[in-house]
């Protein structure tokens, strides 16, 4: 290359005239030109008002392009100390943020070695104990607290050091932050305390180092349950048992959070519920916005909870306005074996309300047949109508379960029961094209004339939606043509 055999003297005045992206640019042509090329570019670099070449070696974690690059800012400025508004200043302390996050340790001790504040953060965001603690850094960690980090310090969206370590499992990270008196039920902001997240994560190791340094049992903050609450919703056994070893309020809940015996309940934890039962959690439990824990577990199937609890002195036939029973709960769902358990305890089968159907109309609603005959067997009111709802015929027409309105029929379920904007279960089936159901419902001798609130007769609705067999069928059982309505 001609311009690298020229003297050295103008080689380098045509290099100061060069933009420092065309002078990087020649440093990777040859070993020859990088050699001639980096030290005026660390140099220019750092007269520039906008020096680049520290904060890419932090982030790339290149010590040696660090080292050569504060060397150049240290001649633009020799000392930092008590000019805040210094641009060097604060480039080191962003290099420290963006090595620290990286885990760049060798590039960090250079950082260090200067006269600069270990606190300081980037453009408001996080410090960089909190960016290391958050990638698990634990070597940066130390070297941060050597040089008095504040344990405590937060900033931007990130918690303090000691909750995000407990949150993401660094338990040496944790050891580290304790050992320097990190403030163990830090709250505020909107934070969760760090025994409430790690409870929550399954932390085992965390949430003991955390009480042994007497950590509130029962806190809470921000977004999340307490955390006996937390471990019990996710599952954590073990956690659950330090807890309640340390006296954990077993019914604590509040308008967010249910008890920590519904949590579990819900989930399916059996081991956790007959802990919680064992500490006295209230069975019957029950707020506004949450159900009791039989209901839960009800709801989800979960079969040796719902024997469990069943067991205690649980009241089997509780609702509210917004919650249905276990036994409407578990029948809407399709659990057979709740529904027997349930059935066995002396559930009362024909509980209803304004906003909730009986068992029987949910699970004919919802096709499952089996908890259909098992509810007939225990003498459910066939015909019963709740609010809005119309019977278990009507739904059962409505949705198609064929099998389903053959058993009703067989037990004697009203043909002719009318509700909602339909009249009888035949017009439902006719309006939905159901062949089959129809042929069912009219062996039964329907009123074939009956009218609908909103709706013609069942001849009418068959050809209006165009179902040309149900229009046959109904034809050959001689419904009149004409009607007016």
């Amino acid at each position: 290359m001609a311009l690298l055999t020229l003297p050295f003297e103008i080689y380098l005045n045509i290099l100061v005239l060069m933009e420092p992206r065309d002078q990087a640019s020649l440093t990777i042509t040859s070993r020859q030109a990088r050699l001639k090329t980096e030290n005026v570019l660390y140099s220019q670099d750092g007269k520039s008002h906008n020096p680049i070449a520290l904060l890419w070696a932090a982030s790339k974690g290149k010590t040696t392009t660090a080292e050569k690059a504060m060397g150049a800012l240290n001649i633009k400025c020799s000392s930092h100390e008590g000019n805040w508004g210094c641009t060097c200043r604060s480039i080191l302390e962003d290099a420290l943020c963006r090595a620290s996050a990286g885990g760049y340790d060798g590039v960090v001790r250079l950082i260090l070695n200067e006269d600069i504040d270990v606190n300081a953060r980037r453009e408001r965001g996080p410090g960089a104990l909190q960016l290391a603690t958050y990638h698990g850094h634990e070597k940066i960690v130390q070297l941060l607290l050597s040089k008095n980090a504040d344990v405590n310090f937060r900033g931007g969206k990130l918690a303090p050091a000691l909750k995000i370590a407990s949150e993401n499992g660094h338990d040496n990270i944790v050891e580290l932050l304790l050992d320097k008196n990190a403030d163990v039920n830090m709250k505020g902001e909107g934070y969760a305390t760090a025994l409430q997240l790690a409870s929550l994560h399954g932390h085992t190791r965390i949430v003991q180092l955390l009480l042994e340094k007497e950590a509130h049992v029962d806190a809470t903050g921000g977004e999340y349950p307490a955390a006996l609450q937390a471990a019990s919703t996710n599952g954590h056994c073990k956690i659950v048992r330090l807890l309640l070893d340390k006296n954990a309020n077993v019914n604590t809940q509040s308008r967010k959070f249910g008890t920590a015996l519904h949590a579990a309940s819900e989930k399916g934890h059996y081991e956790i519920v007959q802990l919680l039962l064992k500490k006295g959690a209230d069975a019957n439990a029950s707020s506004e916005n949450f159900p009791s824990a039989l209901r839960a577990a009800s709801l989800n199937g979960h079969d040796k909870v719902v024997q469990l609890l069943l067991g205690e002195n649980v009241d089997i036939n509780r609702q509210s306005r917004k919650f249905a029973t276990a036994l409407q709960a578990a029948s809407a769902n399709g659990h057979f074996k709740a529904v027997q358990l349930l059935l066995k305890q002396g559930a009362n089968v024909n509980t209803q309300s304004e906003s909730f159907a009986t068992a029987l109309q949910v699970a004919s609603a919802n096709g499952h047949e089996s908890i259909v005959q098992l509810l007939l067997d225990k003498n459910a009111d066939i015909d019963a109508q709740t609010g809005w709802f119309i019977t278990a015929l009507q739904l059962a027409s409505l949705n198609g379960y064929e099998n389903i309105v053959k058993l009703l029929l067989d037990k004697g379920a009203n043909v002719n029961a009318q509700g909602g904007n339909f009249t009888t279960a035949l017009q439902i089936a006719a309006t939905k094209g159901y062949e089959s159901i129809a042929k069912l419902l009219l062996d039964k001798n329907p009123d074939v004339d009956a009218l609908g609130r909103e709706c013609g007769t069942t001849l009418q609705q068959a050809a209006a939606n165009g179902y040309e067999e149900v229009v046959q069928l109904l034809l050959t059982r001689k419904f009149r043509v004409l009607r007016i309505i």
